[in-house]
């Protein structure tokens, strides 16, 4: 089969990276020969590709803090989505696809995945892939009634596969699914990066030298688009003689990054790696971790089995703060609100001494890398067969 995987990437590489992860466990597989992936951000350029996969960037959207989309170079929004809507129509069209997986929003953003989801219906099978969490209750009954996504499930998905553990947290019973798109719901299981990151201990960023032999804690803020705040707290609670790392992902604002660089120019222990394509091996060498709460990132800390604080970010979704407060529940990480969290607060955490967890394998299921080809081959057979799937037909 060809598999295609879509995310649109208007806020940080974790979609992107998550569809990636995919692509290559399905390809690992005996069922998949192709995998296309479509991405909204040429950032994605930097990451090196297994064989049978290419990638298509669209033209770039920004997240802007109240949530709302803009184009990321200027222009017209609706002209950009026409553009974006107009690229993916033709690329899937011609790629043709068996199965197509859309990455958290049933219609894409801003409805662009509308006319390949009609002409792909009845052609290929469609799964719409979501996270774990993707904000308040409240907050997605709004924004799913606003955008008709159930309607759009109904109407386009053959299934609903959810990277997480219905123990931890349970979508259906929080977003009220309606009883068919909760029959059309599989849970995959937490995705397990462990491969990823063994691939990447062989590849240490430069700019780390030496640095950690005498302990070393590290700080994640996703893409580093509104994790210029923690960077900086970070910067000043890291105590004397520890080296400390802060990688700050492609997308922190300039003038954010030259403020975090005047800041850490004056600590010799402290390092910044704008980005890099391995984070695994930093977090290998690293004593503990501060981080913010997305998906990828706690996956990584936590199977890396690192001490974990979490400073979720809380605009303009709740989804980290969620997370990261079932998790800390069970023991498996600690959590401080980042409204309320001070320097000395961070600075204490960072020196004092954190008990071993429990292993998180053992308390979530981690088991979703393992399970994909089995659940792909079941959504392919659960359904008649299609055109697109009958090549001799």
């Amino acid at each position: 089969m060809k598999i295609a995987l879509y995310s649109h990437d208007a806020m940080g590489l974790g979609h992107f990276r998550r569809n990636l992860l995919l692509a290559r466990r399905f390809l690992d597989s005996p069922m998949v020969s192709q995998a296309l992936l479509v991405a909204g951000t040429p950032e994605v350029s930097a990451f090196p590709l297994p064989l049978g996969v290419n990638c298509l960037t669209l033209p770039a959207l920004r997240k802007n803090a109240n949530g709302s989309y803009a184009p990321r170079s200027g222009g017209r929004l609706s002209d950009l989505i026409e553009l974006r809507s107009r690229t993916l129509f033709s690329a899937l069209r011609t790629f043709g696809p068996d199965v197509l997986v859309v990455e958290k929003h049933p219609r894409g953003i801003l409805c662009e995945l509308e006319p390949i989801l009609a002409w792909l219906s009845g052609r290929a099978r469609l799964v719409l892939g979501l996270r774990d969490i993707l904000d308040a209750p409240e907050a997605v009954s709004r924004e799913w009634t606003r955008e008709e996504s159930f309607a759009a499930i109904r109407e386009y998905f053959d299934a609903l596969w959810i990277y997480g553990d219905p123990s931890l947290y349970d979508p259906r019973r929080e977003y009220r699914f309606p009883p068919d798109i909760a029959e059309k719901t599989r849970f995959v299981g937490y995705l397990d990066p462990t491969v990823r990151l063994r691939e990447e201990e062989a590849r240490l960023p430069r700019e780390l030298g030496d640095m950690g032999k005498a302990g070393l804690a590290l700080c994640l803020v996703g893409g580093g688009q509104d994790g210029a705040s923690l960077a900086r707290r970070f910067a000043r609670a890291l105590p004397p003689g520890l080296a400390g790392v802060i990688i700050t992902g492609p997308f922190m604002p300039p003038e954010d990054h030259r403020k975090l660089r005047r800041l850490t120019d004056r600590n010799a222990n402290l390092r910044v790696i704008p980005f890099t394509l391995s984070p695994g091996a930093v977090l290998r060498r690293a004593d503990r971790v501060v981080s913010m709460g997305g998906y990828n990132t706690v996956c990584e800390v936590l199977v890396a089995g690192k001490p974990l604080l979490v400073v979720p970010r809380i605009r303009p979704r709740e989804e980290q703060m969620i997370r990261a407060s079932r998790l800390a529940e069970l023991g498996l990480l600690s959590l401080m609100h980042p409204d309320r969290m001070t320097t000395a607060d961070l600075s204490r955490w960072i020196r004092t001494p954190v008990p071993p967890s429990m292993v998180p394998q053992e308390v979530v299921d981690f088991r979703g890398l393992a399970r994909l080809p089995g659940i792909l081959g079941r959504t392919v057979r659960e359904q008649a067969p299609l055109y697109s799937l009958r090549r001799t037909g």
